[in-house]
């Protein structure tokens, strides 16, 4: 239906994780909740790794590098770790 969020129709949210239809009113509180949560989970990490490469105005050229090198290497360990059984399981054949 037009203007209503992705999953809602007639009034009724369909949640994913769970086998249960909720009414869309009773599952926003929740959906905020998890937002937020999440949100707040995530600017954690981002203080965290900011403290701990000194970012800030005054960043040097080899700062900048080494923040970049290290966001870059942890960007590539998922995809990594997702394509090792593939090359594990082919063989070699």
């Amino acid at each position: 239906m037009r203007g209503q969020p992705k999953g809602v129709t007639n009034g009724t949210l369909v949640v994913s994780r769970c086998s249960k239809v909720a009414n869309a009113a009773d599952c926003a509180c929740l959906l905020q909740v998890r937002d937020k949560v999440g949100y707040a989970a995530i600017q954690a990490l981002r203080w965290g790794f900011d403290r701990a490469c000194g970012y800030g105005p005054n960043m040097s050229e080899r700062q900048w590098l080494r923040r970049m090198l290290f966001l870059e290497t942890v960007a590539g360990v998922p995809g990594m770790v997702a394509g090792k059984p593939a090359v594990l399981t082919s063989g070699g054949r």
